[in-house]
């Protein structure tokens, strides 16, 4: 009975141990608020006294995620980093910063680092050391490994040191560190930073400057150690749009004043947001050669859906190929109007005013185009309340080579008469004549209103409102007192009814 007792005794003591060893907790190199990460509480370290926000560490892929959190830590120094706001010991520890988030030490540094962390994400992170603590404890971060800040914005505040000790590398992003008059804002540290896309913007005129112990401080031009506050400044990316004014692309540097490319002068602007392209009194000229891809055409869009806002009156002329070249949809609307000239002397090609390999609506607004072969050619067409008046040459069309019939809304072609949209063999569209011949006459699309002769009653005078006949004589006689008929009032017809 004594053995089976202790047979299970025994059993339930190794069942007990093997419980115990299950749940032992991972320790990690990687200290929050003071207290060490483990594998109970990496989940969720807002589990932690002074951590709040989202909060996690993994283990896998050796990663601090800080989401909104805030990191404060307000106990008394140690000796062993109790008080820092992180301390890493870890190899390749990635701190992934999401949305704003702060790390503030009351009694110590703000981030101590003694193997590598990079710094990265969307996010932002303050970094802050204590104003308070011993002397030796007032950095920002102290780094006696390497960090590499990259892809975000970092703050960092100490007041003796800002950033010190260890090697630094500063890949495109925005950084501001200051120090305080007896310390540094940058120093100390083991070799010079490197920096791409990124650089130091202020204060100006700085340098990097060893001192006796082989340690680099950043420098004034007297080379005095910069305590103010240091900004570094990522590059500006570029951005590329699919639009082309007088050759030359548009970009994010060139877009909000493009008279600043050779050839166009007035007001002329691109706001990507919006994709429009808005001309003010605008005259584009490309006179370059055409090298086959466009460089030489007045204007190239790529881009789906491009408005072209017309202020004023506007011109855009190609002298070696076509006016405007179309490849996605474009909108030419505006109570201005727009002058579209093509080359006359380039090659066959390249002799039309608008080539349109999309769409293209016409609204609103007053548009000519002319080209030597070719006036308006190809794609798809849509006018809407609008004027035009196109032309091309004899061996070409002022108006052919459609995908389909333009449509009208509010506007029809008014000259010459009797045309008639007749198909080809490749199921192209060409305005013809009467006979079935191209046209390349001057074709006019007019607005409804303009045709329209409205019937008034008459209140005015000869004298204020400028009456004339048909003829064009300029009649005495007050409206009230004229003959039923059709008069120019202020230059527009009307029908006078007296009845």
């Amino acid at each position: 009975m004594k053995t089976r007792l202790l047979h299970v005794t025994i059993v339930t003591l190794l069942l007990s141990l093997t419980a115990l060893t299950s749940r032992a907790q991972t320790m990690y190199k990687l200290y929050v608020a003071g207290v060490q990460v483990t594998s109970d509480n990496c989940a969720d370290l807002s589990a932690i006294e002074g951590v709040t926000g989202k909060a996690s560490y993994n283990p896998e892929s050796n990663t601090l995620t800080l989401d909104g959190a805030t990191i404060l830590n307000a106990k008394a120094e140690n000796g062993w980093g109790s008080a820092r706001g992180l301390y890493n010991m870890t190899k390749g520890l990635t701190i992934n910063l999401i949305g704003e988030n702060s790390i503030t030490s009351q009694q110590s540094g703000g981030i101590a680092n003694g193997e590598s962390i990079t710094i990265t994400g969307e996010g932002s992170l303050k970094v802050t050391g204590t104003s308070t603590g011993k002397e030796s404890y007032r950095y920002g971060i102290l780094n006696m490994g390497k960090i590499t800040v990259r892809d975000c914005s970092l703050e960092v505040k100490g007041t003796l040191y800002g950033i010190k000790s260890g090697k630094w590398a500063f890949e495109k992003c925005n950084v501001r560190t200051q120090g305080g008059a007896d310390g540094s804002s940058f120093g100390s540290l083991d070799a010079e930073p490197t920096f791409t896309k990124c650089s130091i913007t202020a204060p100006s005129n700085t340098k990097w400057v060893k001192n006796k112990s082989d340690l680099y401080n950043l420098c004034d031009a007297e080379g005095k150690v910069v305590t103010d506050l240091v900004t570094i400044t990522k590059e500006k990316e570029l951005e590329m749009y699919k639009l082309y004014v007088a050759g030359v692309q548009v970009t994010s540097d060139n877009c909000a004043d493009l008279s600043a490319i050779e050839g166009v002068t007035g007001k002329a602007s691109y706001d990507p947001e919006s994709n429009t392209l808005t001309l003010d009194g605008a005259t584009i000229l490309n006179a370059k050669a055409e090298n086959g891809w466009g460089s030489a055409r007045g204007l190239y869009n790529m881009t789906k859906g491009l408005t072209i806002n017309l202020i004023g009156e506007n011109s855009i002329t190609a002298q070696q190929s076509g006016g405007i070249a179309n490849g996605e949809s474009i909108t030419i609307t505006g109570e201005g109007s727009l002058k579209v000239t093509g080359t006359s002397t380039g090659k066959e090609s390249y002799r039309y005013g608008i080539l349109n390999m999309g769409k293209i609506t016409v609204r609103d607004c007053s548009l000519e185009v002319k080209g030597a072969l070719y006036g308006i050619k190809s794609g798809k067409w849509a006018f809407e309340n609008c004027s035009v008046r196109t032309q091309g040459g004899v061996d070409g069309g002022s108006f052919g080579s459609l995908d389909a019939e333009p449509t009208f809304t509010k506007c029809a072609i008014t000259a010459p008469s009797n045309t008639k949209w007749v198909k080809n063999k490749s199921d192209l569209y060409n305005l013809c004549d009467a006979e079935g011949k191209a046209v390349t006459d001057l074709v006019t699309i007019t607005r409804d209103k303009d045709n329209a002769i409205e019937p008034i009653t008459p209140t005015q005078s000869a004298e204020s409102s400028g009456v004339y006949n048909l003829q064009g004589i300029r009649l005495s006689v007050d409206l009230q007192d004229l003959p039923d008929g059709i008069y120019i009032v202020n230059g527009a017809k009307v029908i006078v009814l007296n009845r």
